[in-house]
């Protein structure tokens, strides 16, 4: 390999010494001598535990341990081979980085572009194509074959077929005994026929079975091959398309199956990509049905929040069995699910199953284990905001039964006779700061009857401390 100059980088050299010790010189190339892929035959390096092909390793070390990425008009850059067609070759002179399309043109100009089954993407061989090409005769010929037979009798597709007629693959092979533009026009026309003709009228007239509608390449493509339809059958079809909201709207494939025809058939002549000369009437729109729940989608909801609910091991203290406690995502604390595009907390969807109708508006859900995670259904009723909050007061649950009288007269006894401040009094109580303020300010429990201390002493005193602690 070509030596470094001496201001490269240390991680330069050392890259360029590691790809030393595995490359030889093989004629003009500098070949890698380490592991190879199988798939395109490009030598593979490590650098950092990251595999990476030889020749970009290779083009690192001479650029400043730089890829190529975007050139000055934002196209993508890759580094190829310009000077051999060796891929596992690191040698520095024979790599550049340029666009896909640049390096296209690079080996056009030097003959190395791979031809017929040399390309990558063949898929068919050089013989078979020949024989295609001679398979097409002019459409006046006896012997004509569409290009979806030709495609069938050497298995492949209908548009390997078609490139090579019109002359856009295989275009080194000779076509002396065709005209590629005539070819080209006739695959064209091919493409543009009708998928049916109107079939003869009851009354004998013969004029509209010539008649054919142009149509358009459309997103189906099967709907050539399906069964003659006549006029009326068409009037018919266009007839009972209903808007999705109409109480006799039918799915296109049960109306395909009311006429004896496939959706492929349907389709078209609702989107107007056929029979396109028939009037087609305006559809009545009708207003999206509001949703109404019963008993029906109450039970579709109550399975739903039953999948993320486990009974727990232990019976409740409060109703004597066990609750069945949810176990998916809480939003604050409450079980939420969306059932039917309403969402709200599992435990209503629980209830309202159990009642056999929505919540009423003004109540609330009670938990009688209280349990806020609890779905069991003999654990939850509706009732008012008074009756949950009676639930609170009887459970001990209420933020304002949080302390009890033995713990206001400890709270107060702290902050009179100790240097605690509230902050490190809640910490040793359990309890939030703004419940010690209240209860040392009298705000709270002021009718304790075991307080020792008046609340204007209480006051008194705390002025006297705040006093204290300005000067």
């Amino acid at each position: 390999m070509e030596d470094l100059p001496d201001e490269a980088s240390s991680k330069c050299k050392d890259l360029h010494a590691y790809l030393k010790q595995r490359s030889a010189e093989v004629g003009d190339c500098v070949v890698w001598t380490g592991t190879v892929r199988k798939d395109n035959g490009y030598g593979q390096g490590q650098i950092k535990g990251v595999t990476i092909n030889a020749h970009l390793l290779a083009y690192m070390a001479y650029h400043n341990m730089q890829l190529p990425r975007l050139n000055s008009n934002g196209k993508r850059l890759n580094v190829f081979h310009v000077k051999c067609t060796n891929p596992i070759c690191i040698k520095n002179d024979h790599l550049a980085s340029m666009t896909d399309k640049e390096y296209g043109e690079l080996k056009k100009k030097q003959g190395l572009t791979n031809k017929g089954e040399k390309n990558s993407s063949c898929i068919i061989t050089e013989e078979i194509a020949n024989q295609i090409i001679l398979a097409k005769v002019p459409k006046s010929h006896p012997m004509h074959k569409k290009s979806q037979v030709i495609a069938d009798e050497f298995n492949t597709t209908i548009h390997v077929v078609n490139n090579i007629l019109a002359g856009k693959s295989w275009k080194h092979l000779k076509r002396s005994e065709m005209d590629v533009e005539n070819q080209t026009q006739t695959i064209e026309n091919e493409e543009k026929e009708e998928s049916s003709n109107d079939e003869e009228d009851e009354d004998g007239d013969n004029d509209n079975s010539n008649n054919t509608i142009k149509k358009r390449k459309t997103c189906y493509p099967k709907a050539h091959n399906n069964r003659k339809i006549t006029e009326q059958q068409a009037k018919d079809i266009i007839a009972s398309k209903k808007h999705k909201h109409d109480p006799e709207y039918k799915s296109q494939q049960r109306r395909a199956d009311e006429f004896g025809v496939t959706i492929d058939t349907i389709g078209p002549i609702d989107q107007n990509l056929s029979w396109k000369y028939l009037d087609r009437p305006t559809l009545i729109v009708f207003p999206k049905p509001a949703f109404v729940w019963d008993e029906e989608k109450l039970a579709i909801a109550w399975e739903r929040v039953q999948k993320q609910c486990v009974y727990n091991k232990t019976n409740n203290i409060h109703t004597n069995s066990p609750c069945l406690e949810w176990k998916g995502k809480l939003q604050k604390g409450r079980p939420y699910i969306k059932v039917f595009e309403k969402k709200q907390a599992a435990y209503i969807f629980a209830c309202e199953y159990k009642m056999k109708s929505l919540k009423p508006e003004g109540l609330e859900t009670r938990h009688s284990c209280d349990n806020r995670i609890c779905c069991e259904l003999g654990h939850l009723s509706f009732g008012t905001s008074l009756e949950n909050a009676q639930d609170s007061i009887k459970h001990r649950s209420s933020k304002g039964f949080k302390t009890t009288d033995e713990q206001v007269q400890e709270i107060r006894r702290l902050y009179t006779e100790t240097k605690l401040t509230q902050k490190e009094i809640a910490e040793e109580m359990g309890i939030g700061r703004g419940r010690v303020h209240s209860i040392v300010n009298y705000k709270s429990w002021k009718n304790s009857s075991h307080s020792n201390v008046d609340e204007n002493e209480a006051h008194e005193d705390n002025s006297i401390i705040v006093e204290e602690e300005e000067l």
